[in-house]
């Protein structure tokens, strides 16, 4: 809900406000919480999005510092960074499911 009232928000707004800004960066830190309990308990393996997901939110902070004139220049770097992160997370999810689902259709075709 959170995300969304901050896309909402973002939406109404047309420019970055601080208003807006310090709603939608309140998701991640959000998120980090509502989760963390949930990848302890799963496995080690997965504590890693932890920090992933922090970095994640400073990326998130620098391109709202670069919209409201803070910290210019900072954004489109900090929005490579986001999207790296991305792709890495994707690539760990993907590494691990992938292999699964194959073993689980070789072993039906057997």
């Amino acid at each position: 809900m959170l995300w969304l009232v901050g896309r909402f928000v973002l939406a109404l707004g047309g420019q970055v406000s601080g208003l807006a800004a310090a709603i939608d960066l309140a998701f991640l830190p959000a998120l980090v919480v509502a989760i963390s309990l949930a990848l302890r308990s799963a496995a080690r393996r997965n504590l890693v999005f932890l920090p992933l997901l922090a970095v994640l939110a400073l990326a998130n902070l620098a391109t709202h510092l670069d919209a409201l004139g803070l910290l210019a220049g900072i954004g489109s770097p900090a929005l490579l960074i986001a999207l790296d992160l991305f792709i890495l997370m994707i690539g760990l999810i993907g590494g691990r499911i992938v292999p699964t689902f194959l073993a689980i259709g070789v072993s039906s075709l057997a």
